[in-house]
């Protein structure tokens, strides 16, 4: 699997510079977490049923369709899917992404992973991080086959550090491989932010 096939809001799963996968405890997720928790505490979110999101090619980019979606809450931890992350992965193009801020594309890249979305997080990733693949088939593929082996079930937000040129929006994420902590960094491109780095917490 290559490198960049893990490479979540973050550029995570690899160790920088190895070429080898970070070895990530099998660390239990906490379920069904009561929605009335404070916005930062982990809200542990099974992963909706593959039969209630359908993948549909909008323009050459998946924008999901989901069944029901005033019953499907956000795999972010904020509220209904259609009135969260929904609204960012029907994007067909960064102009209509350009109304949102670091934060909102950070958790909408974690959804995506969540869901099994691999082309928001390819529209969504800065040209110049060192992930990013002009071979958008290949690297498609490899997403693809990254996120059937992944569960991701819970994220905190833990900061968010406003910043004229390059936002960081630190948080931790759950995922059936383990917990990860990073701080994201983003950048504008063609009037959308993008994530263009992380840096791992160990």
């Amino acid at each position: 699997m290559a490198r960049h096939t893990a490479a979540l809001a973050f550029s995570v799963l690899w160790a920088p510079h190895s070429g080898r996968p970070l070895a990530l405890g099998k660390a239990a997720v906490a379920r069904n977490i009561a929605q009335s928790r404070p916005r930062r505490a982990p809200l542990s979110l099974s992963r909706p049923r593959r039969s209630d999101i359908v993948v549909g090619a909008a323009k050459g980019f998946g924008a999901p369709r989901v069944k029901n979606v005033s019953v499907v809450t956000c795999p972010c931890g904020g509220p209904l899917y259609a009135e969260c992350c929904g609204r960012l992965h029907t994007a067909t193009s960064l102009a209509d992404l350009s109304a949102f801020g670091a934060e909102e594309i950070m958790r909408a890249r974690y959804a995506a992973f969540a869901l099994g979305l691999p082309d928001f997080i390819i529209l969504t990733t800065h040209p110049e991080n060192i992930f990013f693949q002009a071979d958008t088939s290949t690297w498609r593929r490899e997403l693809k086959s990254y996120l059937k082996k992944v569960q991701y079930t819970a994220l905190e937000v833990l900061n968010v550090t406003a910043d004229a040129e390059e936002p960081v929006v630190h948080f931790r994420a759950h995922s059936s491989e383990g917990v990860l902590e990073e701080k994201s960094k983003f950048m504008r491109h063609d009037g959308a932010w993008l994530y263009k780095s992380g840096e791992l917490k160990v």
